[in-house]
């Protein structure tokens, strides 16, 4: 069998006592992966963080995912979202959200693409935003933006990351292509280049090999 965690309770103390208690709960899927946290507050209110993975959603949603699923990597997060639920009136509120966008490289590789964040000036309520759909990765993408975007090479490294706000790093890589030897920022890996005489790639640079 499988021991899980299902409760913890957590006090803070002051100099005269208990200052506060937080009460909290985890649900798992199928999978016996943690996929629900409830933390209950001192008013009654609830905060609800869920987890999905690659197994709460259809296959069609992307090759990545399906991909996933067929490697067996189940316990890859795709998406997480944090809830308020109101005591008095059991209202539920989306207070913050992201999702990864894995997508498929050349060499069958799974890596994540995009990260998408939810970006709004206040908490959005249920009956606007809609409760997660598996037949969908972005539900709405109003309200959910891409915060960064990464791209690989050939071998499956990544070279280059790309923020909401136009920044550009990029990474070269030598050594059997295992290693990082050079970080850039503001410029693309097409605009870059480096190497050494330790190295064994040329590292962006094009030129003939000597011999003497």
């Amino acid at each position: 069998g499988n021991s899980l965690l299902t409760s913890t309770n957590q006090k803070n103390y002051s100099a005269t006592g208990v200052l506060s208690e937080t009460n909290s709960s985890v649900q798992y899927n199928a999978d016996f992966l943690p996929n629900v946290s409830t933390a209950f507050k001192s008013n009654g209110d609830q905060i609800i963080t869920k987890t999905y993975y690659s197994n709460d959603y259809n296959s069609s949603v992307s090759a990545a995912i399906q991909l996933l699923k067929t490697k067996h990597a189940i316990a890859v997060p795709i998406a997480t979202e944090k809830w308020l639920k109101k005591a008095v009136t059991n209202e539920e509120f989306l207070v913050e959200a992201s999702i990864n966008e894995f997508i498929v490289l050349p060499n069958n590789d799974v890596k994540i693409g995009k990260v998408y964040a939810l970006e709004n000036k206040e908490p959005i309520a249920k009956f606007i935003i809609q409760d997660w759909n598996g037949n969908t990765l972005v539900r709405n993408i109003g309200y959910f933006k891409v915060q960064q975007e990464f791209a690989y090479n050939s071998d499956g490294n990544q070279v280059r990351t790309t923020t909401n706000a136009g920044e550009i790093s990029s990474r070269i890589f030598d050594y059997n292509k295992r290693f990082v030897t050079a970080s850039i920022s503001n410029a693309t890996p097409a605009d870059v280049a480096y190497t050494s005489f330790e190295s064994d790639n040329m590292g962006g640079w094009s030129f003939a090999a000597f011999n003497p």
